[in-house]
């Protein structure tokens, strides 16, 4: 867990908590108010305290996420880490690649 703060285009965040692995989190973070919890698929979760907009917390932490899974979803309340599905890059007709964003509006970082 890590104390340092990142700016945001509205704000900051700073992760409060982290458990997983045999810990268990300190507080009901799911129900607190300006809490992001992050899921970073492999069973270590993070409660964000934000201030601003909760989708400028959520791009700036899809950094630190995405590094191993290279795809993460917001919802609202939840990023997840998960690996890329079947069907997000889809091919142009030149043959270049682009991720298919309509199919997977929630996804912030790839």
């Amino acid at each position: 867990m890590t104390n340092f703060t990142h700016r945001t285009a509205s704000g900051y965040c700073v992760i409060v908590d982290s458990w997983g692995h045999g810990k268990v989190e300190r507080a009901d973070w799911y129900h607190a108010p300006a809490i992001l919890l992050a899921d970073d698929g492999d069973g270590h979760m993070d409660a964000i305290r934000f201030t601003g907009k909760a989708i400028d917390a959520a791009r700036v932490m899809s950094a630190f996420y995405s590094k191993d899974y290279n795809f993460v979803t917001f919802d609202g309340k939840w990023l997840r880490a998960e690996s890329t599905p079947d069907g997000f890059w889809v091919e142009d007709e030149t043959g270049e690649f682009h991720p298919n964003l309509t199919s997977f509006p929630n996804v912030i970082a790839y």
